[in-house]
């Protein structure tokens, strides 16, 4: 069973008066009649209880024709509920029903009375009281900048800016124009905070009656607090506190709807704030403008004025790791024949805005001059303007584009300049973000990042083609490949500048102790990891084989001699005589040594070596020949860790072991592998050795 009280409320607008006595007015009193007071409503049943008690006057609940109102000097008296049998409310929907008296306050006599009804789901609205406050506030002009659409212009507040709905559902009937986002000439655009819809379509004038529409978006015309011929606000049927504007061109046949609502049916100051925005949609009321004079004051100045600025930590930790990218040697010293020379990295600052860092040598006016002298150019000049320029900052005006700009930010870093480029996206290019984000930079602290020295950044940056780092050199090697002429010329730098290899090699390739290079006549040589020339650029060809090792070969008289080098050592291990010289199997450190037989040399009539014979010995890595060139050919078996050799004067078979001694004496006519393959049989005429 539901508790059914009845509340006598005692509403005075009487905050203001003296203490001595009330003002010659009429003051409003209501009386509660009727209240369910189940748990839904328990609170607001407490906050009319509230409200009746801040009221500064006192009450009676005597004959309601001779009610009394007088001034108190302290609190008012807490009210009393009374209860009412045999009424109930219901759970779902609850109305109240006030007696609504007017007292003259000078006799405090009633001089009329009329029953109010309203939902207690709905707050009591005063429309008399929110029209007061508007004309109290008036609409105010505000700092803003013109935003152009493709069909509409309107100005902004600054930081704000609107987009348009490219996709979903949207549809209305603003009296009898209907908008349907899927027509083609309909656009629609909400505001970056979604708390202004715009709408633009095409539609002959008389299909929208200002009047007639109005009407329909409230209970009464009392709703309307403000009016103008092209705008008003009111409180729509929901009780929400709304600021509709619209305009009409008649050369387009064009309507333009702007319109915006907010939850707090009190907040008179912030409806008047945003009609103010909505009626920019008229040109005459464009009103004050932001404008480039805002770059000229301090930071914090600018901060106060407009609202905040970038999160300047955050800002500042993600530029200090950029401009370190930046400064990557991989960066630094490559050229971009596109546009200018720099080393750039580009990075998001929020959804929609990036910017791009670019490092160039020398200082900031001289990067500054660099932009003026490229936009001053013949197919630039009538599409840029220079609006505005200090020693640390410029701003361009985009012709081409309305309300859209480029800004650059420039940091001088001990030979380098860092040149910051906001590019804010096609959504918000606008002034005020441009000159927000130099006031950001300006409040960062000094950025000291350049370990270069004047003569490297003089002598490295963008100088090449291309940059990597070397892989495979020593852990505490930090060198970098440079490339040059579209990347065909390459050398070899260390991360302080010093140059291993000059730029002029068609191949640099990394070994264990050093880089194997080879010319533009493809000849090979050897250099050091510290820049010595171990091997000058005459080799056929250089192949790297372990702790230092290295296989040379060299062309003469037709034929390719080889040889090993000892690059840790910087000797000959072999001497480059040999036909041929190979590990006897991957990775050993025996080697198979192949020597031409001097006799059988044939030459042509140019003395040109075209045919000769050779014979096979064995050595180790280290240059110690364990069996001569006497054989006519070595075969290394895995099967038996042996190798397997054919003597050549006498025709006679044998194995020898990787270390050079023999396993099975060379002395046997033939040998024969068993069916199974895992057994020799070597033989001699009268007899067979397994």
């Amino acid at each position: 069973m539901f508790n059914q009280l009845i509340f006598l409320i005692t509403l005075a607008f009487s905050l203001s008066l003296p203490a001595s006595g009330l003002a010659n007015t009429q003051d409003e009193v209501y009386f509660v009649e009727k209240m369910d007071i189940n748990n839904r409503y328990k609170n607001t049943a407490e906050n009319l209880s509230k409200n009746a008690q801040k009221t500064n006057v006192e009450h009676k609940s005597e004959a309601i024709n001779h009610t009394t109102v007088k001034p108190l000097n302290e609190q008012a008296p807490k009210i009393q509920p009374i209860p009412i049998m045999n009424d109930t409310c219901s759970s779902v929907d609850c109305s109240t029903t006030f007696l609504r008296m007017s007292v003259n306050s000078t006799s405090g006599k009633s001089t009329d009375t009329q029953h109010v009804q309203f939902d207690m789901n709905q707050p009591y609205i005063d429309y008399s009281q929110g029209k007061k406050t508007i004309e109290t506030l008036g609409i105010q002009d505000f700092v803003g900048q013109l935003t152009h659409q493709n069909t509409l212009s309107i100005k902004l507040p600054v930081g704000q800016s609107i987009r348009e709905q490219k996709s979903g559902t949207y549809y209305r009937w603003f009296d009898s124009v209907y908008i349907d986002i899927e027509d083609e000439t309909t656009h629609v655009y909400h505001s970056n905070n979604d708390d202004l819809c715009l709408i633009s379509t095409i539609s002959e004038k008389s299909l929208f009656d200002f009047d007639s529409w109005l009407s329909e978006q409230t209970d009464t015309p009392e709703a309307v607090i403000y009016r103008e011929n092209n705008g008003a606000i009111y409180y729509n049927t929901q009780g929400q506190l709304t600021a509709f504007y619209y305009t009409y061109s008649q050369e387009a046949k064009r309507y333009t709807f702007a319109e915006t609502s907010i939850p707090d049916h009190n907040d008179m100051a912030d409806i008047a704030k945003k009609y103010a925005v909505l009626r920019t949609l008229s040109p005459e009321n464009t009103g004050t403008l932001f404008n480039i004079s805002a770059a000229e004051i301090e930071p914090t100045q600018f901060k106060q004025r407009y609202g905040s600025l970038y999160n300047i930590q955050n800002l500042e930790q993600r530029l200090r790791q950029e401009i370190t990218k930046s400064l990557q040697l991989t960066h630094l010293l490559v050229q971009n024949n596109t546009y200018s020379q720099f080393s750039y990295s580009h990075f998001p600052l929020s959804e929609m805005s990036y910017a791009t860092i670019k490092v160039s040598k020398g200082d900031i006016n001289a990067a500054q001059q660099v932009i003026i002298d490229r936009l001053s150019t013949e197919y630039n000049h009538d599409r840029y303007k220079l609006i505005y320029r200090s020693q640390d900052a410029l701003v361009i005006e985009d012709k081409a584009y309305y309300n859209n700009y480029h800004s650059y930010y420039f940091i001088y870093d001990s030979g380098l300049t860092y040149q910051i480029k906001f590019d804010p996206g096609y959504d918000d290019s606008s002034l005020y973000a441009h000159i927000d984000f130099i006031h950001s930079l300006r409040l960062l602290s000094p950025i000291q990042a350049n370990p270069y020295s004047s003569q490297f950044i003089a002598d490295h940056l963008y100088r090449y083609y291309r940059v990597e780092p070397v892989q495979g050199t020593p852990d505490n090697l930090q060198h970098y490949k440079i490339f040059t002429a579209n990347g065909d010329i390459s050398g070899i730098i260390d991360a302080t500048g010093k140059m291993i290899i000059p730029a002029k090699y068609r191949q640099v390739r990394p070994t264990r102790s050093g880089y194997l290079v080879t010319n533009q006549m493809n000849q090979q040589g050897f250099i050091s990891y510290q820049g010595e020339q171990l091997l000058d650029d005459i080799y056929e060809k250089i192949s790297d084989y372990k702790n230092g090792l290295l296989f040379v070969a060299h062309r003469s008289q037709g034929l390719v001699y080889k040889g090993l080098y000892d690059s840790y050592q910087q000797r000959l291990v072999y001497p480059i005589e040999y036909i041929d010289i190979q590990p006897v199997t991957q990775g050993a450190d025996t080697l198979t040594l192949r020597k031409i037989i001097p006799t059988s040399i044939e030459r042509d009539n140019q003395n040109r070596i075209t045919g000769y014979n050779s014979l096979s010995g064995l050595g180790d890595i280290r240059g110690k020949i364990l069996q001569p060139c006497v054989y006519e050919w070595l075969s290394y078996d895995k099967r038996f860790n042996a190798i397997l050799v054919k003597k050549k004067n006498d025709d006679k078979f044998g194995t020898i072991k990787l270390d050079g001694t023999i396993s099975t004496s060379v002395k046997h006519d033939s040998y024969q592998q068993s069916r199974n393959n895992n057994e020799i049989y070597f033989m001699k005429t009268n007899a067979m050795i397994r």
